[in-house]
């Protein structure tokens, strides 16, 4: 399963993701899996925004969550190492008439345009396993998080049996082609530990993304952590 935005500087997912960003944003309106993400993302967005808000979407993808997150808040800033899909997000923009999102082109490892503005809300979509260092890049999640801010990010579920079975064909076939450009793939348990090294409260987190077959047969069991194929956490610094 293709996974979400692209705001990094692995020039090879960012490539990738350009070459598909029109079909990838075409998802949202017809894929079931992508339609589940969608309305898991848009509840939790409008959980935790509030009207006075400064909100970044890094690596915004078609900016399909800045624009829902640009309904409940004051201004949002969205920024995509992909050209296509910053020129996506920006079509939709016009198309809504929407005055408080500005997108730019820039990635995760990179983000300086920002200068020492603070957000009350960060959101990440499924991007993080496309960088080297994911922990380092979380700390300049941080760094730009106002007091009392949340973060919202998503990662693919490295325990679920989908993503093992992935990994083994693209190893022995060389499919899926965008595992050729993931290199991070945890666990929900390795992210908190991760979180939990940086002084930040997980406020919540959900699996979702499951699939057919062995996902099914592992959510029958009650095996979630092996059914789902993406995580999404919410945290604050403690």
């Amino acid at each position: 399963m293709m996974n979400e935005n692209i705001g990094t500087g692995n020039d090879g997912a960012v490539n990738w993701h350009s070459q598909v960003a029109s079909e990838f944003d075409s998802k949202y309106s017809t894929s079931s899996e992508f339609i589940e993400r969608l309305t898991i993302w848009e509840k939790l967005i409008e959980k935790h925004s509030f009207q006075t808000a400064k909100v970044l979407d890094a690596g915004c993808g078609s900016g399909i969550f800045s624009l829902i997150a640009a309904k409940h808040v004051q201004s949002v800033i969205g920024f995509d190492a992909s050209v296509d899909m910053v020129a996506l997000a920006k079509q939709k923009k016009s198309k809504l008439n929407c005055d408080n999102v500005s997108f730019h082109k820039a990635n995760l490892e990179d983000i300086g345009f920002l200068k020492k503005q603070k957000f009350d809300l960060i959101m990440c979509s499924s991007v993080l396993e496309y960088v080297e260092d994911y922990p380092s890049v979380f700390d300049s999640f941080i760094e730009h998080l106002a007091l009392g801010g949340k973060i919202i990010f998503s990662m693919p579920n490295g325990k679920s049996l989908y993503r093992k079975m992935e990994r083994f064909l693209f190893a022995t076939m060389g499919k899926p082609k965008y595992i050729e450009h993931v290199r991070n793939m945890p666990s929900l348990k390795n992210v908190r530990e991760q979180l939990s090294n940086r002084s930040v409260e997980v406020l919540e987190s959900h699996y979702y993304a499951g699939r057919f077959g062995m996902s099914s047969i592992a959510k029958a069991f009650g095996l979630q952590s092996r059914a789902e194929n993406l995580f999404v956490v919410v945290c604050t610094r403690k």
